[in-house]
């Protein structure tokens, strides 16, 4: 009968022990967003060449002369041209002015990221080690207490 109260006593505690069993779920979710922006814009600007100047000198004393002459003078993009005819004098002057149209690109790369982090959600279930211990302690003391009920009648 002994043995048979302490295979009690002992499957008794073992219950108590499988009682304090704890589950913890961790959950973690994690989420990354890459933003890229890319735009190109076109500015219209406008270049000009430089002036250039033809200039021409023609002295006095060849004016009373009126025997038909020309004269040239160039320089760079500006050309001028002087004809004594007779009693006229003709004047022609050219400038090639040169403007260039051109559109500058202009590139905006831009790129940014986001991350989201979902962390952590736990969940304990069983019995807390105060709970343990107060179980293993009343069954300490029915224990005794049905040792002694058992002694006693059983002698």
């Amino acid at each position: 009968m002994k043995s048979i109260l302490r295979l009690f006593l002992v499957v008794f505690c073992f219950a108590l022990v499988a009682c304090s069993g704890s589950k913890q779920v961790v959950q973690s979710e994690s989420n990354k967003e890459v933003l890229k922006e890319h735009k190109i814009f076109y500015k219209d600007t406008l270049i000009l060449t430089p002036s250039s100047l033809a200039e021409i000198k023609i002295p006095a004393k060849e004016l009373e002369d009126r025997t038909p002459r020309t004269y040239h003078a160039e320089n760079g993009n500006a050309s001028a041209d002087v004809q004594i005819l007779h009693d006229t004098i003709k004047v022609t002057a050219k400038c090639d002015s040169l403007a260039i149209r051109a559109q500058i690109k202009q590139e905006l790369i831009r790129e940014s990221e986001k991350q989201y982090t979902d962390n952590s959600v736990q969940e304990h279930t069983g019995v807390s080690r105060f709970t343990l211990y107060l179980y293993a302690f009343i069954g300490f003391v029915v224990g005794i207490v049905a040792g002694v009920i058992i002694k006693i009648f059983l002698i």
